[in-house]
Parts: C-alpha cells; sequence; structure tokens
C-alpha cells in the first residue's frame, strides 16, 4: 500500500485492519463509563456491514438476564430487531459468527425482539430520580404507581415507563440500594476533606412515636468549600441517654471510617448531650483530657436564642408553662387552658381571641365580612393594604415554637381593627354569652400597647433566628464566628431596653440589681445617662431612640413592669450562655481568626475589668489551641542562613548588626498567628474568613 493511500484512510477514518471484537468491546466498557444516557449514544460493535449494541448496556425489566451455559464463553449482541451470540475464541481474529440459534428453545415466531431499546443508563437515573422524589416531597412508597402518573409517564416516555418498576417493593429496594452507594460516595469525600470533620446531632420523635437520631458532618473540601452531608438517620433502642447517643455516633464513624478525623461538635444545650459528647470522645481517643473535650464542645446558637426567647416570654422556667398547658390540652380541658394563657397577660388574651375566632369557619367568615363592610364605610382607605389585611387570616401560636409567639403578634397588629371591630360587634349582636369573645380576653389599649412593644423586643431575635438557619455560606449565615458577635449584639440590645423601661425616676429597680449581681456582664445603674444620651446619637437614629423612650413612657406600671421582668429573664438567659461560651477556645478564636474583626474586635468591646481578663485568657487559649492543632517547625540552619544573607548587603556598622540581629530574632520566633494578630482587621464587607 503506498503512502498516498495509507493518509488517504487516515484522514477518512478508514482501517485496512479490522478491530478485533475483544478491542471492540474493551472500547465499549470505557465508552459506557462515561454516562451516556440515550440510545444512540450507546457503545456498538462492529460485525461486517452491521452494528451491534452489547445486551448488558440494554434494560429489560421482564426478564432476569440470560441463563444459557455459553454465556460463560462470549457474549450476547443485540441488534435492533435481532440478536447474535460472539464466541470468545472465534472472535480473535475479527470474525464472528451470526447465528441464529439461542440459547433457548423458543421458536423463530416468538422470538424477543427489540425495535426500541432503552439504554439501562437512563433507567437508573429514572430509579434514582424517582427516590429522589419520594424522599423530599416525602411521599408514600406507593406513589409512583399512581394511575395518572404512570399515564403521564407513558405520554412522556413509554418504553422508559415500562422498564421502570414502580411498585412499592421496588421503590424500598432501589431506596436501599441507592442508599449504600451513596454512603460510599460519602465516605470517598470525607477521605479527602482538608480539615477535621466537625459533626452536629440531634434527637428527634417521628409522627408514629419513634426516636431517631440525626448525624451531620462538615468539613472543607479539597478546593475549601464549606461541605456538609447527612451521615445517618438512625432510630435510638432504649434510653435515649448521653452515653447511649454517644455509642450510636461512634458506630457511624466507624461505618464510614473517619473515627481518626473528628474535630469538634455541635448540639443543644441539654446535659444529656455534655454527657454524650464526654463518653463520645473518650470512645475515639481514651487519653483525652477533660479540658480538651470541652474545648471540643460547641452549643446551638438557634437553641440559645430560643431559650433567651423563650425566657421573655414565659419566665425562669418555660418548660413548666409548657408542660401545664400541654396537659391541659391533651385532656381537652378548655377552660383550665383558657385560664393558664389569661395569667401570661396580653399574649394570652390574644392567644384566646385567636382561638376564639379560628374556632369555627362561621366565624372566620363573620371576620372578614365585618372588616369589608368597615373598610367600605371608611371615605378613604388604601385598597390593596386593606385588602391584603383582609385576606390574610390570623395565625395561631402554640407553648412550643415562641416564634410562633412572635407571627401570632405581627399578624394581629396588622389587624388590630379588624378584631376590635369584631369583638365589639359580638358584644351586641350575639344573644348568647358563648358566642362571644370572653370579657377576660378583651384586649385593653394598654395590652395592644405592650404587643407591640413585645414584637419589637423580639423582632432582634427572630431576625438573628432567621440568619442562623441551614449552612454557613461565604462564611457568613450561621458561621462559628457569628455566635459571639451574635449574643454581644443581642446583650447590648436589652441592656439599652432595660434602660429604657427603667422606672420614670431613672433608679434600677431591685428586681434589676437582683438578677445582675449574679451575672457577669453587669454595669452600675446608669440613671444620668437616661433621656440625655441621644444628643451622642446620629441625627438618623435619634428619633427612633426618643420615640421609643416616648411609647414605653405610656405604658402603665403593671405593663411597664411585666416588660421589665422580660428584659431581664432574657438578658440573664443570654449573659448564661455567653459566659459559658468562655469554656471554648473556638469561639473567640473564630473572631480573632476573621480578618474583618481580629482581635480588635474584642479589645473594644471587653474593656471592664473582668473582661479584660477574659480577653487575656482568649488570647492565651487561641495560642495555645494554634501550637496544639499546628506544631511549629524547627527552622532549618540553611534557612536561617538564607535570611541573614538576605539582610546583608554591604558590610554593616556595629549598628546595624545589632539592628539586624534584633530583626533576625523578630523573624524567627514570631509565627504566623502573632504575624496576623498584629496586622490588625481588614476593613472590607463580605469577607469570606475561609478564602482570605
Amino acid at each position: 500500500m503506498t503512502a498516498q493511500q495509507q493518509s488517504l484512510e487516515t484522514l477518512l477514518g478508514i482501517s485496512s485492519q479490522r478491530k478485533s471484537l475483544k478491542q471492540q468491546l474493551d472500547a465499549a466498557s470505557i465508552k459506557a463509563e462515561s454516562g451516556r444516557t440515550t440510545l444512540a449514544d450507546l457503545p456498538t460493535v462492529q460485525i461486517g456491514c452491521k452494528r451491534y449494541i452489547p445486551e448488558k448496556y440494554i434494560a429489560n425489566k421482564n426478564r432476569k438476564g440470560r441463563r444459557s451455559w455459553i454465556q460463560a464463553y462470549g457474549f450476547f449482541l443485540t441488534e435492533r430487531l435481532t440478536g447474535y451470540w460472539s464466541h470468545m475464541i472465534t472472535e480473535a481474529d475479527g470474525n464472528a459468527y451470526e447465528d441464529s440459534s439461542r440459547a433457548d428453545s423458543q421458536p423463530p415466531s416468538k422470538r424477543r425482539c427489540l425495535e426500541l431499546p432503552t439504554a439501562r443508563s437512563n433507567v437508573n437515573k429514572a430509579k434514582e430520580l424517582t427516590v429522589g422524589w419520594i424522599v423530599t416531597a416525602n411521599l408514600p412508597f406507593t406513589a409512583p404507581s399512581n394511575p395518572y402518573l404512570r399515564r403521564m409517564l407513558d405520554l412522556h416516555d413509554a418504553s422508559l415507563a415500562k422498564e421502570v418498576p414502580w411498585s412499592r417493593q421496588s421503590v424500598r429496594d432501589t431506596m436501599r440500594k441507592l442508599f449504600e452507594v451513596k454512603k460510599g460516595a460519602i465516605s470517598c469525600q470525607l477521605e479527602k476533606a482538608v480539615t477535621k470533620i466537625s459533626f452536629s446531632f440531634d434527637m428527634w420523635t417521628s409522627p408514629n412515636r419513634y426516636a431517631f437520631l440525626d448525624l451531620h458532618a462538615h468539613y472543607l473540601d479539597a478546593s475549601y468549600q464549606v461541605q456538609s452531608r447527612l451521615l445517618a438517620l438512625r432510630r435510638v433502642w432504649g434510653a435515649h441517654s448521653g452515653d447511649n447517643q454517644a455509642t450510636t455516633i461512634y458506630d457511624i464513624f466507624g461505618e464510614y471510617g473517619i473515627r481518626d478525623q473528628i474535630g469538634a461538635g455541635i448540639c443543644d444545650n441539654v446535659s444529656s448531650n455534655d454527657t454524650c459528647l464526654a463518653s463520645l470522645y473518650r470512645q475515639l481517643s481514651p487519653a483525652m483530657a477533660e479540658e480538651d473535650i470541652r474545648n471540643n464542645r460547641t452549643r446551638c446558637f438557634g437553641h440559645i436564642v430560643n431559650l433567651a426567647a423563650r425566657a421573655f416570654l414565659w419566665g425562669e422556667d418555660p418548660d413548666s408553662f409548657k408542660r401545664e398547658a400541654f396537659t391541659e390540652a391533651a385532656f381537652q380541658v378548655e377552660e383550665r387552658e383558657l385560664r393558664l394563657w389569661r395569667k401570661r397577660g396580653a399574649v394570652g388574651k390574644l392567644h384566646n381571641t385567636v382561638r376564639f375566632v379560628r374556632a369555627s369557619p362561621q366565624r372566620r367568615e363573620l371576620m372578614k365580612s365585618l372588616a369589608c363592610s368597615q373598610r367600605d364605610e371608611d371615605d378613604y382607605h388604601l385598597f390593596e393594604e386593606d385588602q391584603a389585611a383582609i385576606d390574610l387570616e390570623l395565625m395561631q401560636n402554640n407553648e412550643t415554637r415562641w416564634n410562633s409567639t412572635f407571627m401570632i403578634i405581627q399578624r394581629a397588629i396588622r389587624k388590630r381593627e379588624q378584631i376590635d371591630y369584631f369583638i365589639t360587634y359580638l358584644d351586641t349582636k350575639a344573644a348568647e354569652p358563648r358566642q362571644r369573645v370572653p370579657v377576660q380576653d378583651h384586649l385593653s389599649q394598654q395590652d395592644w400597647l405592650l404587643l407591640a412593644e413585645i414584637q419589637s423586643l423580639l423582632k432582634p431575635l427572630y431576625e438573628i433566628t432567621m440568619r442562623c438557619q441551614g449552612w454557613a455560606k461565604e462564611g457568613r449565615y450561621s458561621a462559628l464566628w457569628e455566635v459571639m458577635i451574635g449574643i454581644e449584639y443581642l446583650l447590648n440590645f436589652f441592656e439599652e431596653q432595660k434602660l429604657i423601661f427603667s422606672p420614670p425616676d431613672g433608679t434600677a429597680n431591685e428586681l434589676q440589681i437582683a438578677r445582675a449581681s449574679a451575672t457577669t456582664r453587669y454595669s452600675p445603674p446608669r440613671a444620668d445617662q437616661g433621656r440625655g444620651r441621644e444628643k451622642h446619637l446620629p441625627q438618623h437614629t435619634r428619633d427612633e431612640y426618643t420615640g421609643a423612650f416616648s411609647q414605653a413612657e405610656s405604658l402603665d406600671d403593671a405593663h411597664r413592669r411585666c416588660i421589665q421582668i422580660s428584659i431581664n429573664n432574657c438578658w440573664s438567659k443570654l449573659d448564661e450562655y455567653y459566659s459559658l461560651l468562655g469554656q471554648s477556645p473556638l469561639y473567640p478564636a473564630a473572631v480573632i481568626l476573621h480578618p474583618r474583626w481580629n482581635v480588635s474586635w474584642l479589645e473594644a468591646n471587653w474593656t471592664s475589668h473582668e473582661q479584660l481578663v477574659w480577653l487575656r485568657d482568649a488570647k492565651n487559649s487561641v495560642r495555645e489551641f494554634f501550637e496544639q492543632q499546628y506544631p511549629r517547625k524547627e527552622q532549618s540552619e540553611a534557612a536561617r542562613t538564607m535570611i541573614g544573607k538576605a539582610m546583608r548587603q554591604d558590610e554593616p556598622s556595629q549598628f546595624d548588626q545589632w539592628m539586624q540581629s534584633y530583626d533576625r530574632y523578630m523573624m524567627e520566633e514570631e509565627d504566623e498567628l502573632g504575624v496576623y494578630m498584629r496586622q490588625g482587621p481588614v476593613r472590607r464587607e463580605n469577607l469570606n474568613p475561609i478564602l482570605w
């Protein structure tokens, strides 16, 4: 063959020597692993002038696979209309038998005909998407067998719909297989983590009263992106003690092979979690000291805010009110439950009023019709705002979730006129007392003022709660550095509110002094700072500050005292957990290692004598933790020689030599952490501390 012919064949993609079937099948296997999904992209082999698809890449729900003995010696290939069997020995020279014989004994008229085969990868993907749909939408396993859904899928792709098993048992089996596959993929990801793996866990009771423990892993991947993975939702048998939970978590870590990669643990503030972490870390490292266990214990910020808000609303022991309300509701003792809520003041009255309105559809419709008629009687109104307020339903709160109380107050204030008109209308029109809102639950002018104040006081707690939901993004929104700064912000806010709602004579009441004497952040009463301090505020905030004083002064003594007690309860709970943050160096370290704040933030906010002790301890703990986690490497003699050469140019004088020796000493002694803390904060907004 001439060189011109060879180059032409190469250009046209023609080979003078036919590839063997083994070579073609090996190439087909590589092509199949690249994730082909359409039938046209399935790998093929050529026999003569025809092309065939390896049968193992084609889905066939109605068959369990060939069982012929000849399968051990060759490969089944499928054309659109005909199937062939290729011998492993004779195919080596590039030839194969195109034999119409079959392993089964069916006559030719009943042979299988694959006119429109479906790619197996498409079937597997459809199964995975079906399981994902069921899990994320919380659907029963029978959902895919719905006849209307099946008909819709048939219209889209009938061949694919026939190949995918949709029964409940098939869905369950597919889910188990997918779980094992994804578990292996997560194990590989965890193995490649560039940081230690932090974890969070919590107990949860399902609607059918089963106890479950969920466990998440948090780490940085190779690209330094924050990753979070659900490791398990494991049923817990027996007592929900800390030791029992620790054993469950330890077993899960073993399944993923990450027991030697574990870092800090994040959980709620109940005492059983302290026991759990102590037991878990001792199983992971029997030599771990008690101090090291405390260092790795981090607290759920959302739970801290939740406890503070419940203390504001329900007092020092909110769980007692929760238990009592739950008991009354469980035994359907309605009058006693109403009296219990009525003891909570304006919030309890609002709860009972909303419950009365929502008790029947007729009352809801009456309230809406009264609101519409009231709006039509007005000479002027804003149509869109009024109509939106009318269309909104009253929201019901409960004793479990404090933010439901914030939401009920927020909605009720928006619909205040409608609520008052509804109560007045029933008082004049309803014939029987049971058809009216009880007089004890009528909301007075002072009650509405108190509800407005409660709303404004709960708003920072609600905003912080919404901010810390989910996983941290770009170094913000539920990041560790936000915990200490967030609590500091809330403490400062409620200290300002203490001043605003202090008695009119400007002296601190006995309750404030009694509570503050047991706390760490107490400062002496600032009677002289009252109404005169607004002159130091910027103009754009001065009106808001003085307005808060004016509104607070309009409350009577009983409602003002109610607010004072709530503020002190909330402040005390926040201060309690602010002090507990000092047990772990991770919180001040997270603030210090954020380039936007550095150590300057702590130096600016911790100024009292006791707080200066905190500052010193924080710096020392961060230093000790840094040296423990990142031990310093001794600098080689060659490196020190290079530093000296870099500093010498001409022959220095004795004075220059003395200064250079000092500089060289500083360069040798100061590590990366020291250089960072000395440089000060980086004044840049929305700075991601991880990528900095």
